[in-house]
């Protein structure tokens, strides 16, 4: 498939949005058992930040690839 296609860019998009939900779902089974001053919430804090960039990235490509989309035809 052509990298620089709308679908490509749906689909990396896709996959990253399972990642997320892989990712958000094990933060937070981790939380529901965290003290307030653990490390457990120290490091979820920074791994939901990365993510956050993450998926502020993916939405970049997406709304990028929507822009392109007539350029092709």
């Amino acid at each position: 498939m052509n990298t620089n296609h709308p679908q490509f860019f749906i689909q990396q998009c896709a996959e990253v949005c399972k990642r997320l939900q892989r990712s958000l779902h094990t933060i937070g089974e981790m939380l529901e058992v965290a003290r307030p001053d653990s490390a457990i919430v120290s490091s979820s804090q920074i791994q939901l930040r990365k993510l956050a960039v993450e998926l502020d990235n993916a939405a970049i490509r997406l709304n990028g690839s929507q822009l392109t989309d007539g350029c092709d035809e």
